[in-house]
């Protein structure tokens, strides 16, 4: 096929939406559910060639002071996502019923679909909502180039204060183990790129490139493990365990090709704090 129709297809966006939310269950067999309240959420984007001005490898290069690092021609889709109000708590599943609901449930649905309803189970993960900026660059031109990742996603969360106890810590850990870091193995890998094309073989030349890559930077981001978040109506005071406190820290998490991945939480300074003696 002409290298001209191998190009991803491109699409200009502007979007604005109140109040979207994403269910993330903890698995297919589990009813115990992370919910995130996107808030506020707008999307723009536009396209850029690889290197110019405003893309996340331009923005690498010059913090490794890398101005004559040659990168391929490339087209990119620069995506632009800003979240504001973003929430975060644990949910369960649970009939739309009160009837049919388990002993001991809240009987306040905090969302409805359909004949089942999501209740909140606790207080929010994060003492006060947030803003999260993300910028999303699609490679269109992988069928002529890997010197960029197929997708990179760069974002900041900064003055963040969240606090979770063991029941909410589970969620997040059952989440990560049970439905992100799912095996897969067994289901068949589609790469972006054709690589029965002669232009693949002869730009890749059997390496191994990047998929995906995501980097996060967290600025003064506090978590606290708590022990109890406390009850004003029983009289029950709260309690925890520490404090982590994510002064200047950044999450990297890269995908490549061959199926392997590399995740990477590097902190220039952390404050880890034991709390289980404070007032």
């Amino acid at each position: 096929a002409p290298v001209e129709n191998m190009r991803k297809s491109r699409l200009l966006l502007e979007l604005r939406a109140s109040a979207p939310v994403i269910l993330l269950p903890v698995s297919s067999q589990s009813l115990d559910i992370l919910v995130v309240d996107l808030g506020k959420l707008s999307v723009n984007n536009c396209f850029k060639e690889a290197g110019s001005v405003g893309t996340i490898i331009h923005s690498q290069m010059c913090e490794n002071m890398e101005t004559e690092q040659a990168v391929a021609p490339c087209l990119l889709d620069v995506m632009l996502i800003n979240l504001d109000n973003m929430d975060l708590y644990a949910g369960r599943r649970e009939p739309k019923h009160a009837q049919h609901r388990r002993k001991g449930s809240d009987m306040c649905c905090a969302l409805e679909l359909g004949c089942f309803c999501v209740s909140k189970q606790g207080p929010s993960l994060l003492r006060e909502k947030c803003h999260l900026g993300l910028q999303v660059d699609r490679n269109l031109d992988t069928h002529l180039s890997h010197t960029v990742p197929d997708m990179s996603v760069r974002g900041t969360l900064s003055t963040l204060h969240g606090a979770l106890d063991l029941s909410q810590y589970h969620i997040i850990r059952d989440l990560l183990f049970y439905n992100i870091g799912e095996n897969i193995d067994d289901l068949p890998f589609y790469s972006s790129t054709n690589c029965d094309s002669a232009t693949d073989h002869k730009q890749v030349g059997g390496r191994v490139w990047t998929v995906f890559s995501l980097q996060l930077d967290l600025l003064d981001v506090t978590l606290k493990l708590q022990i109890s978040h406390g009850n004003l109506t029983t009289g029950e005071s709260e309690s925890s365990l520490a404090c982590i406190n994510f002064i200047k820290s950044r999450l990297l998490c890269e995908n490549f090709s061959n199926r392997t991945r590399d995740i990477d939480l590097v902190s220039q300074e952390i404050l880890i704090t034991d709390t289980r003696f404070q007032g």
